[in-house]
């Protein structure tokens, strides 16, 4: 919004500037004039903000560790973020907010699609969550630098050492107050329209070492987006289904709290579209 409102600002300054020196307006009947010409600013400020920010993303080194998440680069991944998701047409349908209070929360949510990330971002964006994510992303393009500067985690998935030093920078940050976490328990994107993947239950030791609530939410519809995005509008429901309180998970093992956030899960994912009896089978939950 702060990138949106700098574009507008000097799209607007710039339009007035260019229709005063230039005598474009002698009239009312010129007022599509200035009106015109401030689009086109807002349009040629927008694109030189994003090829600045293109630069700069070149001399991040997403390998070297941050010591703290940048409020600027986290701006930036929203700014970014609201973007790709209003190009995209999504409709997104939210319930369950009013569970939430001041935070900070360990969000945990199903995985279906590239877009369920900057989805949570957006709907949660109040809690500031930072996301846990694969090391591939980090490597991508512009966005890789951003979310590394945002703060997100990067997950190294073969590597349970690493991993370890994740759930506790995870955590800390959770401690501090300032920032939630963001994570999907099955690992990866579900590419089955039924039922939910292998729980990662490891990750679940964040908020209970942070003793933080859990807050569990349920996405439907991201797997739709990419084929009908941008020539027709997706309907995205996030549900936040229970918000599970330390009191609640205390002297659980993290295989049992994936037990409950999977069985909740599972009943919401019914309430979008009843499921067979051998759909409802659920995967033994291996401990990580």
């Amino acid at each position: 919004m702060l990138f949106f409102i700098i574009s507008l600002i000097l799209g607007v300054a710039t339009s007035g500037l260019t229709t005063y020196f230039c005598g474009l307006y002698n009239g009312i009947e010129d007022i599509y004039i200035p009106i015109l010409l401030t689009l086109a600013f807002f349009v040629a400020w927008s694109a030189a903000q994003f090829i600045i920010t293109l630069i700069m993303t070149l001399f991040i080194n997403t390998k070297k560790p941050i010591k703290k998440p940048s409020k600027f680069w986290l701006g930036m991944y929203n700014y970014m973020d609201a973007f790709v998701l209003t190009v995209a047409r999504l409709k997104i349908v939210t319930t369950g907010n009013e569970k939430l209070g001041d935070g900070p929360y360990q969000f945990v949510f199903n995985h279906r699609s590239n877009f369920d990330p900057m989805i949570a971002s957006k709907v949660y964006k109040k809690y500031k969550p930072l996301m846990i994510s694969k090391e591939a992303n980090f490597k991508i393009p512009l966005a890789g630098p951003v979310i590394h500067k945002a703060g997100f985690l990067c997950l190294h998935r073969e590597d349970n050492r690493e991993g370890l030093k994740v759930i506790l920078k995870a955590a800390d940050y959770l401690k501090q107050g300032e920032y939630s976490i963001g994570i999907f328990p099955e690992g990866t994107r579900n590419q089955h329209k039924r039922n939910l993947l292998p729980f990662k239950n490891g990750c679940f030791k964040i908020a209970m070492r942070a003793n933080v609530p859990i807050a569990v939410v349920c996405i439907n519809g991201t797997e739709k987006i990419t084929s009908r995005s941008p020539l027709k509008r997706t309907v995205i429901n996030v549900d936040l289904i229970k918000v599970i309180t330390p009191d609640e998970y205390q002297g659980m093992h993290t295989n049992e709290v994936g037990n409950m956030v999977k069985e909740l899960m599972l009943d919401c994912i019914n309430s979008y579209e009843p499921l067979a009896k051998e759909d409802m089978v659920i995967e033994e939950i291996h401990q990580v």
